[in-house]
């Protein structure tokens, strides 16, 4: 049917097809997995969440291991804008209020307080809350297939 409207042989209208279809997977952007380390003042982070922002507008985010590593796969090749956030930095400042804690029943329906224990410190790199937001944060990288990044943040 698609022949007769177009006026095409099936032959011509399957090979327009396929064409097409080519061309529409040609303007796709490339896409890759990335690998790399993350530090602050060249020291390895042990701690966060890393974010690119791709040209793409979508932002990619990672964990960020305790030797810095992270890894994040599908992201578009081409300029990224980078923001790093350290939970040191972040979330210790929002924490709530101490509480009395959650409540635990026991065998007898009595409700016992069960005290929460102290968050144990977070060691290494502070990082500024300033490089949290990729489009506040200044740094940039370029995002290459098969290429590491190491971002050293200042």
């Amino acid at each position: 049917m698609f022949g007769i409207v177009c006026g095409m042989s099936r032959k011509n209208a399957v090979t327009f097809a396929m064409v097409l279809l080519s061309v529409i997977a040609g303007c796709a952007p490339a896409t890759t997995t990335i690998r790399g380390k993350v530090s602050f003042q060249s020291e390895p982070l042990t701690h966060g969440t890393l974010t690119l922002l791709a040209a793409d507008g979508v932002g990619y985010s990672a964990a960020i291991g305790a030797d810095g590593a992270f890894e994040i796969a599908g992201i578009p090749v081409g300029e990224a804008k980078v923001g790093i956030l350290s939970k040191a930095s972040s979330i210790r400042k929002k924490a709530p209020p101490p509480s009395r804690g959650p409540v635990s029943t026991t065998s007898k329906g009595n409700n016992v307080p069960v005290p929460i224990a102290p968050a144990p410190p977070i060691s290494g790199p502070q990082v500024p809350d300033r490089l949290a937001d990729p489009t506040q944060s200044g740094l940039t990288v370029i995002v290459k297939a098969g290429q590491a990044l190491m971002i050293d943040a200042k």
